[in-house]
């Protein structure tokens, strides 16, 4: 079983439905981000990774779940 399955197969969990996944990979050409994005990673890095692109994972994940959260505490009536 490859990284893109272990991905699909998580997703499925809806216990983990909240759960960002990264793709952490040597192969970084357009075919490689759409299987990632197929399978369901949030994230497609290239090794070797620079340490602002981590950062950056982590302030667009935050980002993405402070206005998930407050989009749907507006959208409660």
């Amino acid at each position: 079983m490859d990284g893109y399955e272990v991905c699909r197969r998580l997703r499925d969990n809806p216990d983990l439905s909240r759960t960002i996944f990264v793709a952490l990979t040597g192969w970084g050409g357009e075919e490689n981000k759409k299987r990632a994005q197929d399978a369901g990673f949030a994230f497609h890095l290239v090794k070797p990774v620079n340490p602002d692109q981590i950062e950056d994972v982590l302030k667009n994940t935050i980002e993405g779940r402070e206005g998930s959260e407050s989009s749907s505490s507006r959208s409660t009536p």
